[in-house]
């Protein structure tokens, strides 16, 4: 057992909480840390045990893969200074700094209220964890506090009463104004500007050696960090990498985006128009001229195909209106800009055609033939097989001669050197010395 939390020595303080029990592993998607009491260190701090492995996921930039297990490989050391941060801002009374805390939301703001000195703190809301504490925070603390403290581990003890319809009633009509009132994740959130701060300030500091791989995986990173889903994610990317020099960033970029779409298909092709029509219509409506030169750049760039862009100028192709980036009126306002394109594409299309009828027309129709020409046909390449045998037979022969000529010519010269000797030997005499 360690101090609640850890960074107290001393070894009589009463609050405490069981060790972390962390695990690497090592699995197919990779590396994983999984803490296998999370659920016991929960209930000594008296929290949802998904609270603290959220912070985790926060903090350390990675994401969660189930209750207990986080991507990457993280320490001890590492989790526990973690879990001490968490447990600062969120459990610790600000007053008698003891954890003696009970969280609940009033008005979208967090707050706690000490058992031990009765009073109610204002909590830090700044964080992006505070809006999912709000969300699911347990609609009565006391449920979850058990153990340790007064040694029970049954908690209070439920009414075996069922209640009442009205109760029902005027329970559901209190869970639906909370869940209005907590805010919804959107393009315009802090946590979503806070991503896109980041992630310029990273492409400045790498500057020319900055490598798509490593790009993706940061602007990965800063979603989990910011809890974005896709379409956020396009969002994040689009305005964090493009600014008024769209058209020359997008050479660089083009391939980041590439990977996305190729990925998600048309449900990336969706979010990339959603981003792309914001990005023109609202962030810098004065770069409408360049409307229609970006969409060829995306066209050739092979990230949205001839078929999406003619279904979506023809409503047949609809982006999402679940999505916060969905604006209806800005789209069609987008088209109208975006005229010039879409006239390109169809001449390009027409142009295209006209070339393959073309080449058509230029090829010489096939006609049927009949058994007489078909035996025609077999007999000359009969004919032709006969002629190149016989080619093949006259040169092997020319070959052969040639090879029997060369050997006669060099069995004469021998014979002819063999003469020249003897006569040489007839002559000599040795009375001539």
């Amino acid at each position: 057992m360690i101090n609640i939390p850890s960074t107290i020595d001393d070894p009589a303080y009463r609050y405490k909480m069981p060790r972390m029990d962390c695990k690497q592993e090592s699995r197919l998607n990779g590396v994983k840390t999984n803490i296998f009491n999370l659920e016991d260190v929960a209930k000594a701090l008296r929290v949802p045990g998904d609270f603290i492995i959220r912070y985790m996921c926060a903090e350390l930039g990675v994401a969660r893969e189930k209750k207990s297990i986080i991507k990457g490989k993280h320490t001890y050391e590492e989790l526990l200074v973690v879990l001490d941060k968490f447990i600062d801002k969120y459990l610790l009374c600000p007053k008698c700094k003891k954890p003696e805390t009970s969280l609940f939301a009033e008005k979208k703001i967090l707050k706690c209220y000490c058992r031990a000195c009765g009073k109610v703190n204002k909590l830090d809301n700044s964080h992006k964890l505070t809006t999912h504490i709000i969300k699911d925070i347990p609609k009565d603390m006391s449920e979850i506090e058990t153990t340790i403290l007064d040694g029970t581990e049954d908690g209070p003890k439920k009414s075996s009463k069922k209640p009442s319809k009205k109760k029902k009633e005027d329970e559901k009509e209190e869970e639906d104004p909370l869940e209005e009132e907590v805010e919804k994740l959107t393009h315009e959130s802090e946590h979503i500007t806070h991503a896109i701060e980041n992630i310029v300030e990273y492409v400045k500091e790498k500057g020319e050696g900055l490598k798509i791989e490593d790009l993706k995986e940061e602007i990965r990173n800063q979603c989990v960090s910011a809890g974005a889903g896709q379409d956020l994610k396009y969002y994040i990317a689009f305005n964090s990498l493009f600014s008024l020099k769209i058209l020359k960033e997008f050479e660089q970029f083009k391939e980041l985006f590439k990977q996305y779409v190729d990925a998600d298909k048309e449900d990336g092709a969706k979010c990339f128009l959603m981003c792309t029509v914001k990005f023109f219509t609202e962030r810098f409506p004065k770069l409408e001229i360049a409307i229609p030169t970006f969409l060829i750049h995306v066209y050739e760039a092979e990230i949205i195909g001839e078929s999406i862009f003619t279904k979506w100028e023809a409503k047949k192709f609809k982006t999402d209106k679940k999505s916060c980036l969905y604006n209806r009126k800005a789209e069609k306002e987008f088209k109208k800009k975006a005229e010039k394109f879409f006239t390109w594409l169809k001449e390009a299309e027409e142009a295209e055609s006209e070339e393959d009828e073309d080449e058509e027309d230029d090829k010489p129709e096939k006609k049927e033939l009949t058994e007489e020409e078909i035996k025609q046909n077999k007999m000359r390449e009969l004919i032709e097989k006969d002629k190149l045998k016989q080619q093949q037979d006259l040169e092997e022969s020319k070959k052969k001669q040639m090879e029997e000529k060369k050997l006669a010519d060099e069995t004469t010269k021998t014979s002819e050197k063999v003469d020249l000797l003897n006569d040489k030997d007839g002559e000599f005499n040795f009375d001539d010395i």
